[in-house]
C-alpha cells in the first residue's frame, strides 16, 4: 500500500476519526496549517500515484495485447 493509498485510507474510513493535527510538529504548525514539508510530501505522493497508475494501466494494457497476439498465433496453427 501506497503512502497516498494509506492516507486516503484513513481518511474515508468509518472506524478511525479525524482527532486533529499535532501542532509546531514537522507537518503542522502552530495555527494548525500545513507546513512546507507536509505540502511538499502530499504533492509528491500525489505525482507519484499519477506515474504508478498510468504505469500499472500500462501493463495491463501490454498484457492484453500480448494475449491478444497469443490467440491470433494459436488461431493460425
Amino acid at each position: 500500500m501506497s503512502v497516498y493509498d494509506w492516507s486516503q485510507f484513513y481518511e474515508k474510513h468509518e472506524t478511525y476519526q479525524f482527532m486533529g493535527v499535532l501542532i509546531n510538529s514537522k507537518y503542522y504548525d502552530e495555527n494548525g496549517e500545513e507546513t512546507d514539508v507536509r505540502k511538499d510530501i502530499v504533492e509528491r505522493a500525489s505525482k507519484a500515484k499519477i506515474i504508478a497508475d498510468k504505469e500499472k494501466e500500462a501493463r495491463k494494457k501490454a498484457r492484453l495485447e500480448k494475449r491478444k497476439a497469443d490467440r491470433e498465433k494459436n488461431m493460425k496453427k
